[in-house]
């Protein structure tokens, strides 16, 4: 069926490798077909048709899973922190300015929350709700955080650091934006 070939081809990608939103497509056809079928499933759960579709959907589930636990990551190495003072590791975070926004990694990043934008309304019928929720809110929070320590660098901030903190600050608008959240 085409749910299992969609969720074969999702299970193939090597996470990070993948372009997200072809994936996307993929997932929102995987939606769309199975839609129809949840009824029919829980009253077919044990037949051999309703096993392939709760296995199809579980393959699926794991492949997103797995894709959507790198986005923290991507997000954290385009909107850098560093520590400083002599307080070893739990010491204080700032932004790290010392360089201008890597447009590729923002490029990536973006292309991560369009994909979490894309699939949080459908992330229930694809069974992967609760992670969704998760890595959503760890990107929120990030952001965040980013955003708070970047006006307060803003402020004391001079040179190149002042152009970096403004375009980072660019950035990270642009991303909230790109979630689905407007922010001022």
């Amino acid at each position: 069926s085409d749910m299992e070939k969609i969720a074969r081809r999702c299970e193939a990608l090597r996470p990070g490798h993948a372009d997200l939103d072809e994936l996307l497509e993929d997932v929102r056809r995987f939606a769309h077909l199975s839609k129809g079928f949840t009824a029919e499933i829980d009253l077919h759960r044990n037949g051999e048709w309703g096993q392939r579709l709760l296995s199809a959907r579980g393959r699926l589930s794991a492949a997103i899973s797995q894709e959507m636990s790198r986005f923290e990551t991507e997000l954290v190495r385009a909107l850098p922190f560093h520590q400083f003072g002599q307080y070893g590791r739990g010491g204080p975070m700032r932004p790290d300015l010392g360089k201008a926004p890597d447009r590729s990694r923002l490029d990536r990043v973006e292309a991560c929350l369009r994909f979490v934008r894309g699939v949080t309304p459908i992330c229930e019928s694809l069974g992967a709700q609760s992670h969704c929720r998760s890595i959503r809110q760890q990107i929120e929070t990030y952001l965040a955080s980013y955003e708070d320590r970047l006006l307060e660098e803003l402020r004391v901030s001079q040179g190149t650091s002042r152009t970096n903190a403004g375009d980072f600050l660019e950035a990270a608008a642009r991303l909230h934006e790109t979630l689905g959240e407007d922010r001022q």
